[in-house]
């Protein structure tokens, strides 16, 4: 019984690093989409799979995402897209303590936020090559292609980068472009974006998973979020 006891702990701390830093559920899966792990290059995902932290997923022309965090954070990714769950820390008995860093490297996302971004907003960042973008409680859509497209649907992000900092909000200035890591974001007009983007805006908006729903404080596991 020593034996087997002493082999579970083993167990246990062996995987407990990959239980620990699962992050997300996929909620639905439409076209070809694939997930790249340190140990996995390119697998395809599956509807109900388990996403760690670190993870890259990949979308094909036409084909989507729609993931739920464990914390209720919600991210639709669009076809023809890379985006990277860089760094995904979540305890249910204290959310408070979390933090949720990822990166769109190219392509189109639709973040809606949960309880980290609710109870931790500074800790919540999505990174790209032009500009950090900040939340403040929100629901927004990015679109990335050398250049940094902003739709704010609710509450406020600001897009940091070397030339200072923009907000953008859903009861305001609400659409944002970016030029250049060295070029503040500034407030757009939709006509200025192109086809792409418009089209990534029109499959994330559409998507009918989205949606966090409020803070059930009864409820620190998050259980009844979707």
């Amino acid at each position: 019984m020593k034996n087997l006891s002493f082999l579970t702990r083993c167990l246990i701390l062996f995987f407990w690093p990959f239980i620990a830093h699962a992050a997300a559920t996929a909620l639905a899966v439409n076209g070809d989409v694939r997930v790249s792990t340190p140990r996995v290059v390119g697998g395809p995902l599956a509807v109900g799979q388990r996403i760690d932290s670190g993870a890259t997923l990949t979308t094909a022309a036409n084909a989507g995402t729609t993931l739920r965090f464990d914390d209720g954070q919600m991210i639709a990714v669009a076809g023809s897209s890379t985006y990277v769950i860089d760094d995904y820390r979540f305890n249910p008995h204290k959310p408070e303590e979390g933090g949720f860093i990822s990166t769109l490297v190219k392509g189109g996302i639709r973040s809606v936020s949960g309880l980290i971004g609710q109870l931790n907003a500074k800790q919540v960042e999505v990174r790209t090559q032009t500009a950090t973008i900040g939340i403040r409680g929100t629901d927004f859509d990015l679109f990335f292609d050398g250049k940094l497209y902003i739709v704010v649907q609710r509450g406020a992000i600001a897009a940091i980068n070397d030339a200072g900092e923009g907000v953008f909000a859903a009861d305001g200035q609400a659409i944002g472009l970016v030029l250049n890591r060295q070029t503040r974001a500034r407030v757009a007009a939709l006509e200025e974006f192109p086809a792409e983007a418009q089209a990534a805006f029109r499959q994330l908006d559409d998507n009918p998973e989205l949606g966090a729903k409020a803070r059930n404080p009864s409820d620190p596991s998050c259980s009844d979020r979707r």
